[in-house]
């Protein structure tokens, strides 16, 4: 199935700052064709509510704003098809050649932000693709594992670690074979890593000439007053996750 030219992205009102109406803007620039939407929390609310009255209760509960953001592109994806991109990607050259193959491969493309995680940042989708049906049951379990104390936990109960646990679970399911998942090497929409990320603001797209993106991990959801920890405490321990997920890899090979 075609994805559809639609850009979804998402913020806490329509009054977008500076920096990100300029990065949003190399996404219409380039895709002129495309109907690019912009969604406000309240109006990601309703979208649950109205569309997906089982999830509102699970919605809701969250402890922080990232978490709703987080769950409800997935849903925005199952539900319209098309890309999401989160504020602070700036957009390098058109992704028209990923939309418009009829390899069943590319219903559902998602890239690496690392070595072994995927990026919810960035994230490309035929509507009602089964994968996302999977994300929904995961969402409502990982929910129980929130830290109240910490909004960084969001990335292992809705963000990019979970995301990855959901893709490697779908595949040991082995629905890979009559659903695939393309996953794109980190140069394609994330190429350059947390730690050595871009100076802030619009990057010359020469810079990265086989790129379709450029994350410059703006870090918006993170709290002035959890700032350090968000920063420093996930690369560690997302670290860690990446070295025993390798152990585990290289065990069950041998």
């Amino acid at each position: 199935m075609l994805v559809p030219g639609i850009l979804h992205q998402t913020w806490k009102s329509h009054e977008l700052p500076e920096t990100f109406r300029d990065f949003r803007e190399t996404w219409v620039c380039t895709h002129p064709t495309w109907e690019c939407r912009l969604t406000d929390d309240r109006e990601n609310r309703i979208f649950i509510r109205d569309s997906y009255p089982w999830f509102l209760q699970t919605y809701d509960a969250y402890n922080f704003e990232i978490q709703r953001v987080d769950s409800v592109r997935y849903f925005l994806l199952y539900h319209f098809g098309g890309v999401y991109a989160d504020l602070d990607v700036q957009c390098l050259r058109s992704l028209s050649d990923l939309l418009e193959s009829k390899e069943q491969e590319n219903s559902l493309i998602l890239g690496l932000e690392c070595t072994d995680f995927v990026s919810n940042a960035v994230m490309i989708s035929s509507a009602h693709h089964p994968f996302w049906e999977l994300v929904f049951a995961e969402l409502q379990v990982k929910i129980g594992k929130t830290d109240i104390h910490f909004n960084g936990s969001a990335i292992w109960t809705t963000g990019p670690v979970f995301l990855q646990s959901c893709v490697d679970k779908w595949i040991r399911m082995e629905k890979s074979g009559t659903n695939p998942i393309r996953i794109l090497q980190p140069e394609a929409f994330s190429p350059r890593a947390y730690m050595h990320r871009p100076q802030w603001g619009i990057v010359d797209r020469n810079l990265h000439p086989n790129s379709y993106t450029l994350h410059h991990w703006a870090g918006s959801w993170v709290g002035n007053e959890q700032h350090e920890r968000v920063k420093n405490k996930p690369t560690v321990r997302i670290l860690r996750s990446r070295r025993k997920i390798k152990r585990r890899r290289r065990r069950k090979h041998r």
